[in-house]
């Protein structure tokens, strides 16, 4: 997320598997969209 927002591109996470975590460990830091599951921003695409 770090790298995307320094690049200027939009930055997602997706909340499955290690997401929920990896969301604890950026803190502040925040993507331009969360996503519950794959799914989810399948459909957004």
């Amino acid at each position: 997320i770090q790298t995307g927002l320094a690049a200027n591109c939009k930055t997602i996470l997706v909340l499955t598997g290690y997401g929920k975590e990896e969301q604890k460990k950026i803190g502040s830091i925040k993507p331009d969209m969360i996503f519950k599951n794959l799914y989810e921003f399948a459909k957004h695409i």
